[in-house]
């Protein structure tokens, strides 16, 4: 076996019956001699490759092998009738920023009859008619849209590439300082990167958001925008979409998990007053206790009989004068 200098990441054999593919040091074989020979051989071996991508089935074909034929030929790859592409996975509530853009495994698919094709960013239409480009929302509108796929390796100039456009609706006001971020659901639709869409479709009773900048500190240094959803429901699952944990900056991931929550959860007490959760911890508690003082006493305070589960707590201080009630979420 004779090692020949990399033209491509693909390896060939070549049962050789008749004549010399490519001329050999003497005497002791020791390499293959950099004339035309060795070009000659690989342009026979990615022809090779052309052929056999172009007459097979694409669902007998391997989307990583295609792939690599892209990256290596992409001149020949262009004039394929296959691409690779992945279908785009629904957001799942709870999830953080590393799993915003989920996709399925490749897939080789055929130009003559593709899936819908999605960019991956979206075009958000602000009230003054400005159009931003975001990083991230595009898959919690998936559950309006349907399946749609990312395009991995393709000749693009041969594909309708569609991008989402968003125009929520007007703006929710909050009072106790919450930021400005929730607005009512608002439109979506599908046009380009430069052209809106030609038909706009009610965004109804889904939850929808955008933004371009998470972070691994606090949910105020995302650049939300938030459609159609509950903001006290929002901080507590959706919010976490703009938590960032690759965003190391030499802190833990704990401790910066920790610091996102509690920035959610100080949203929410800004939205419902003093709050803790209903799986509240001592610490918890503790941070409404005036200094020098101590809880002697916590009781559950119910809306009516019939509830089983408590909507607030109510803390007995040491002084014994002093009560303080903590609703629940």
């Amino acid at each position: 076996m004779i090692s020949v200098d990399q033209y491509s990441h693909f390896q060939a054999y070549l049962e050789v019956r008749q004549g010399r593919p490519v001329n050999l040091m003497s005497t002791s074989r020791r390499g293959v001699i950099k004339d035309e020979a060795p070009n000659r051989l690989c342009d026979f071996i990615r022809d090779s490759l052309f052929g056999y991508f172009s007459r097979t089935p694409v669902e007998e074909i391997d989307p990583l092998e295609l792939m690599q034929f892209y990256h290596d030929y992409p001149a020949q790859a262009s004039k394929l009738p296959c691409f690779v592409a992945a279908r785009r996975k629904r957001y799942e509530s709870g999830n953080d920023v590393s799993k915003m853009t989920s996709l399925s495994s490749p897939q080789v698919l055929s130009y003559e009859n593709p899936p819908l094709l999605l960019a991956d960013k979206a075009q958000v239409v602000r009230e003054d008619g400005t159009v931003d480009s975001v990083e991230y929302g595009l898959h919690s509108f998936l559950e309006l849209i349907g399946a749609a796929y990312k395009v991995m390796d393709a000749d693009e100039l041969r594909l309708d590439v569609r991008r989402l456009w968003w125009k929520p609706g007007e703006q929710v006001h909050i009072t106790n300082g919450s930021p400005q971020i929730f607005r009512e659901a608002g439109q979506w639709g599908l046009g380009t990167e430069h052209e809106p869409p030609t038909e706009w479709r009610e965004v109804s009773n889904h939850v929808v958001f955008a933004f371009s900048d998470p972070n691994n500190w606090g949910v105020e240094n995302v650049d939300f925008t938030v459609g159609g959803a509950d903001p006290q429901d929002f901080y507590q699952t959706d919010a976490w979409a703009g938590f960032d944990p690759q965003n190391r900056e030499g802190r833990s991931y704990q401790e910066m998990s920790e610091s996102y929550r509690e920035s959610c959860e100080r949203e929410i007490r800004n939205l419902i007053g003093n709050a803790v959760p209903k799986n509240f911890s001592w610490e918890d508690l503790l941070r409404f206790v005036p200094e020098g003082e101590q809880i002697i006493a916590v009781s559950p305070v119910y809306k009516s009989k019939r509830k089983r589960n408590p909507d607030s707590v109510i803390l007995l201080l040491s002084n014994n004068d002093e009560i303080i009630r903590l609703s629940l979420f």
